[in-house]
């Protein structure tokens, strides 16, 4: 619904208006007037709050810029810095200053203009120094602080979304692990940087910055901003110069440093550097797809020219969180380090891109000032993978996007809701959750359809112009967008952000012949205190009528109760409220009748509403016409394979058609499955071809396990061909299929494979070895308990893999239980080992459940 609509809604004068665009071709034949609304409504009471006020940080002094000459001691996983800063006194004269600078060995702290050190306090958390006089504002106070960071030496925390905040990761830094390579990076983000560099970690402050990285001459190094100089020194070492001019927060400062292959291109004249691995090199650009695509479309969307001299994409080794967003610099999780075919599979690494390409508008160029408003970087970021998917392959597949990220949120708010600007969060790190990022997208998706497409980028270009390189609160946002509409819009808002929850619509309808009105009658039933007691709903409802025509009427629910009468001159087939799902809310109503739905069907409504009517047909799905596997949208054709619990006769030569044509990978690993067991003409031939033709690794697994149904040694032998193929995906196809052949000859197989597979899918990898390791020989058992259990307690291995190495022996304790209770109480003895010498409150929690 476009904004003017409703603003007539609004003052209850409903009148004729235009449609807004659908997500689908759905034909509309009218839109019809609506009377005055009758409402009731019951207050309810909020619950209060459980934790303290958490207010923005308080700001004596203005941090102008940070110089720092960094190090690595690789042996002791230290690193001797020099920093100087140069600040001013915000407002106030200042005779002291505190700084966060948390774990470090202090050497000397002084004026840079001066050789006397000056005295302070420091406690291993904050270092106050007392100055020499009284600042006054204007006044530029330069200190020099030598000092080392430890981050090995500092007490561990973290959360579900950044698992660690030691600030300063070195990896396999002693070279210990063969097959890994040695690596130095930083995790600014929540407050973290302040374990590396002496600064006000806070994200309502900003600063310029040099970073000079001292490093051995076969690394690369990265930081923000450009690399200004490289001197190389007599003892093979080399100094890299990095300079940022634009301010930016403290947290989004990042160094990395590795043996990376590089590969450059330009986007109006601001370089695009892509940081790999060596044996990534062919494949740089396909692991950050797009780069300079989603530049230009972000800078056209948002109105503003990416605002940073660069952008370069880094992964790294062991990283705890996703992806990060630092200024011109984005680190990645290894995960994303792929080869050309894996990524056939794999669409979410141009999603992440998207999402900390965003980012470099929403989070850096405008900063939360508050943790209690990261909403307004990772809701934008996530509504930021909407937008590239609606410009980059149209309406529906964003939508389809959307639907899954409203069920992550429905998800997390069964277990907790919470207002998206949080002043009462238990931990700041709580804020990184499907809220933030789920709901603040969904939330934007509706402020973009009531303002209409124009007016909320007009908006979003004020609000970006207002307060670029500063910190912003949610109400910067509302009054962007009042400025561009002239529109009071505190009441979205506030209903939005500022409470919690969603609403839950109970809904109804019946037809009065006799007046020739459809009534629909709604309640809201959410309940307090998790959610807001009453929603403001701008919405529509679709009416099918006979022949196939649909209806369209605009309405507004805002009482907890309401009855609403349509004029209408025949009964409806099937209502459809909010058909386009633009708001967030759960409804509850009576299923349609199969027939209303195939009804429906035909009439081609959203994408949302035809994955509903799939999910409601179940395998009931030729009733449907046109038929749900020849849908353009390459999800609903999925969906419709994966309901069909049996292939009906016809179907055959049509999931072949799909097997060999269809041009998305995962229907046609679908339609593979499918065709195992059925009547082919030569079904050994069949799957043999498409194993042929196929370089998708999901239709390659597919294939492979119908042969090994089909003709076992068939079946192995394509096995053989894909394990020599040491990439992370064919070595996860190759194990779970080996685990299938229950034969122990194949552990072999894991053993040369144990050092491929990191990060979330070594929780598989290792389920499938211990799945076969129960087939094995008593000292294969043995020799498996012993490999995990080193694994497990190994403090120089990520906690993914020591996690997935207890998980693993865990499961292997319960194959045990029946065969072997010796072999079972060894292995409780070695976990309760392993968890009692664990020190990662992370891992701890999870070993709880074991």
């Amino acid at each position: 619904m476009n904004r003017i609509l409703f603003f007539l809604l609004l003052a209850a004068a409903i009148t004729s208006c235009a449609v807004g665009k659908k997500s689908a071709p759905l034909t509309v034949d009218d839109i019809q007037d609506l009377p005055e609304l009758v409402i009731t409504a019951e207050p309810m009471d909020p619950a209060p709050p459980a934790f303290p006020y958490r207010r923005s940080v308080s700001r004596p002094w203005d941090l102008l810029d940070i110089d720092v000459d960094i190090a690595f001691d690789w042996a002791n996983s230290q690193a001797p810095a020099t920093a100087i800063l140069t600040m001013t006194p915000l407002q106030y004269p200042q005779e002291d200053v505190t700084l966060d600078a948390v774990g470090f060995l202090i050497h000397n702290v002084r004026l840079a203009s001066r050789t006397d050190t000056l005295p302070y306090q420091y406690d291993g958390q904050k270092l106050t120094i007392a100055l020499p006089g009284r600042y006054q504002p204007g006044d530029s106070l330069v200190l020099r602080i030598e000092y080392t960071a430890r981050p090995e030496e500092n007490d561990l925390g973290g959360s579900a979304a950044i698992t660690s905040d030691k600030g300063l990761y070195f990896i396999n830094p002693t070279k210990k692990y063969r097959n890994k390579p040695t690596q130095v990076w930083t995790q600014g983000e929540t407050q973290a940087n302040s374990r590396w560099v002496p600064t006000f970690d806070q994200p309502n402050e900003r600063m310029t910055q040099t970073i000079r990285i001292t490093v051995d001459t076969f690394y690369e190094t990265l930081s923000n901003g450009l690399l200004t100089d490289q001197v190389v020194h007599e003892d093979g070492t080399r100094t890299d110069t990095w300079r940022m001019d634009q301010p930016h927060a403290p947290y989004l400062m990042m160094m990395a440093v590795g043996d990376y292959a590089i590969s450059r291109q330009t986007w109006q004249g601001i370089p695009i550097e892509y940081y790999v691995e060596k044996p990534f090199a062919t494949d740089a650009e396909t692991i950050f797809p797009d780069a300079a695509s989603m530049l230009s479309f972000f800078s056209d969307y948002t109105g503003i020219l990416y605002p940073w001299p660069k952008l370069a994409q880094v992964p790294v080794r062991d990283y705890v969180s996703g992806a990060m967003e630092n200024t011109s610099a984005v680190i990645y999780g290894e995960f994303v380090q792929r080869s050309a075919r894996e990524l056939i599979d794999e669409t979410r690494n141009e999603l992440i891109c998207a999402h900390e390409i965003v980012h470099q508008w929403f989070g850096d160029l405008v900063t939360c000032e508050s943790w209690s408003n990261v909403v307004l970087n990772e809701g934008f970021a996530n509504y930021g993978e909407y937008l590239w998917l609606e410009f980059k392959y149209g309406r529906e597949e964003a939508e389809v996007h959307r639907r899954d990220e409203l069920a992550g949120y429905l998800n997390q708010a069964k277990r907790r809701v919470h207002p998206l600007v949080d002043f009462h969060y238990a931990d700041r790190e709580d804020m990184f959750d499907a809220h933030s990022y789920n709901k603040g997208g969904l939330v934007l998706n509706m402020l973009r359809e009531y303002l209409g497409e124009n007016a909320f980028r007009a908006g979003l270009t004020t609000y970006l112009t207002r307060h670029g390189y500063s910190a912003v609160e949610v109400h910067d946002l509302r009054l962007a967008m009042e400025a561009v509409t002239g529109e009071d819009l505190n009441w979205f808002f506030d209903q939005w952000y500022y409470q919690s929850g969603h609403p839950t619509v109970q809904w109804d309808w019946h037809y009065d012949p006799s007046t020739k009105s459809l009534n629909l009658h709604l309640e809201q039933v959410q309940q307090a205190p998790g959610h807001a007691s009453l929603f403001i709903l701008p919405t529509e409802v679709d009416v099918l009528l006979s022949k196939d025509r649909v209806v369209r009427f605009p309405i507004l629910m805002d009482q907890r109760v309401q009855d609403i009468r349509l004029e209408l001159n025949e009964e409806p087939i099937l209502v459809d409220l909010d058909p386009d799902r633009i708001q967030l809310m759960v409804q509850e109503h009576a299923d349609w009748s199969d027939a209303a739905a195939a009804a429906y069907w035909r009439a081609q409504p959203s994408v949302w509403s035809r994955l509903e009517i799939l999910d409601q047909m179940g395998g009931a799905l030729t009733t449907l016409q046109p038929y749900p596997w020849q849908d353009a949208q390459w999800q609903v054709r999925l969906s419709a394979l994966e309901h069909m619990d049996v292939v009906e006769p016809g179907m055959t030569t049509e999931l072949v058609r799909m097997a060999k044509e269809d041009p998305h990978s995962e229907v046609r690993a679908r339609a593979v499955n499918l065709l195992e067991g059925q009547p082919l003409p030569d079904p050994k031939a069949f799957f043999e071809t498409i194993l042929a033709g196929d370089q998708a690794y999901s239709v390659v697994s597919a294939a492979i396990n119908a042969l090994l149904d089909l003709d076992r040694e068939a079946g192995l032998q394509a096995l053989r061909t894909l394990s020599t193929d040491r990439s992370v995906t064919a070595t996860m196809i190759c194990g779970a299929l080996y685990a299938k052949s229950e034969d122990p000859g194949k552990l072999d197989y894991f053993s040369s494979a144990w050092e491929q597979v990191e990060g979330f899918p070594r929780l598989s990898f290792m389920k499938a070895f211990v799945d076969l390791v129960q087939f094995g020989s008593e000292s294969q058992k043995d020799a498996a308990i012993d490999r995990l259990a080193a694994d497990a307690g190994d403090n120089g291995v990520t906690t993914m893999r020591r996690y997935a190495a207890f998980r693993a022996l865990a499961i292997l304790r319960q194959h045990e239980l029946d065969n072997d209770i010796e072999r079972a109480a060894r292995i409780k003895t070695l976990l309760d080992q392993i968890r009692d010498a664990e020190t990662d409150p992370g891992l701890l929690r999870y070993y709880r459940n074991y």
